[in-house]
């Protein structure tokens, strides 16, 4: 076991020491009455005090040393620096038990601050990227119930079409594993394209493109058509199909809820229309539905076949709107 020393005991010992030997330094002189003894009792009191008083400069020397660098390291920690060289250990009581209680709080802070980055990259799973950053989120105690702010971006809405039924041949937890198989891929096409899922429905997903073209949207939804295909055939063995419609316009991007569960999400006529041409796919038999918001919105026309299927007014509107579809391959090298 480490023996440590107690700089103020050893400082009451010096003291001790000069006390006494110097009481009887007086006391000696006092009684005697030879000068030549009197001379060597000063000479050998004179040496003890010199000794007494380089050991208490030395021992406190030693005991501001290792008390500076911890006081020091406190500071560093403090300013939320990073620390490098940590003592091990001191010979000193009392800096042993400041050294004790640093690295409790250093080990404390780090392991706190990996415990706030685990949640915060947690946290971020639940609150799509592009919401998380135009909103300025900081963390989590910064989320209020109806922040928001307008942003234009493209809206797109996929869902699965027939895996209802196959949901209902297989055992509930294989359908959610295969769900979940089958969004890990798409999901990899989709952040590839600088999209960020917004929410998942069911067998459904919606997403977002923050991109003033919709060139990386057309992009993802075709490439996602060619994954579902090898998709179905190695891991289902049934014919699925994938129903994509998309728009692009402003929306409004914020929080919406209760105080006790509130979501981060898009609102605006813009999420609707996207969601009412997915489900238009099946009245045109066309995989890909986008609007002519969408298709203006296209940076390089000649990457893609686009035609004009038709119009319609979204639910709830007068005005009807023009309706693309897109073709399942690119025209040029990408």
């Amino acid at each position: 076991m480490e023996v440590k020393n107690s700089i103020y005991t050893l400082n009451r010992i010096l003291i001790v020491f000069f006390t006494v030997i110097n009481g009887a330094f007086l006391a000696a002189i006092s009684y005697s009455t030879q000068e030549e003894i009197v001379y060597i009792l000063s000479i050998i009191d004179g040496i003890v005090n010199l000794a007494l008083m380089f050991m208490y400069l030395f021992l406190n020397e030693r005991f501001k040393k290792d008390f500076d660098i911890f006081m020091g390291l406190f500071k560093q920690f403090n300013d939320g620096s990073k620390l490098w060289n940590i003592p091990k250990s001191t010979v000193f009581i009392e800096n042993s038990e400041i050294a004790s209680v640093f690295k409790r709080a250093y080990i404390g802070k780090n392991i706190l601050q990996k415990d706030i980055a685990d949640l915060r990259a947690f946290f971020k799973k639940f609150i799509p990227k592009d919401i998380y950053n135009e909103l300025g989120f900081k963390w989590y105690e910064r989320l209020v119930l109806g922040d928001s702010k307008k942003k234009y971006l493209t809206v797109m809405f996929i869902d699965i079409v027939g895996f209802t039924s196959i949901s209902e041949t297989i055992d509930p937890v294989k359908s959610l594993m295969l769900l979940n198989i089958y969004f890990d891929g798409i999901g990899e096409i989709i952040y590839s394209h600088g999209g960020y899922i917004d929410k998942f429905l069911w067998d459904g997903i919606m997403i977002i493109f923050d991109h003033v073209h919709s060139d990386n949207a057309l992009r993802c939804s075709i490439e996602i058509q060619d994954y579902i295909k090898k998709f179905q055939i190695t891991t289902i063995g049934k014919k699925i199909g994938i129903w994509i419609g998309m728009n692009t316009g402003e929306v409004i991007m914020g929080t919406i809820g209760t105080k006790q569960r509130m979501d981060a999400t898009i609102i605006g006529d813009t999420v609707n229309v996207a969601s009412r041409l997915e489900w238009l796919t099946r009245k045109y038999k066309q995989s890909i539905l986008m609007s002519k918001n969408t298709y203006d919105a296209i940076q390089n026309k000649s990457a893609f076949t686009a035609n004009f299927v038709g119009n319609e007014a979204p639910e709830g509107k007068q005005n009807t709107i023009d309706i693309y579809s897109l073709a399942e391959h690119y025209n040029v090298t990408l």
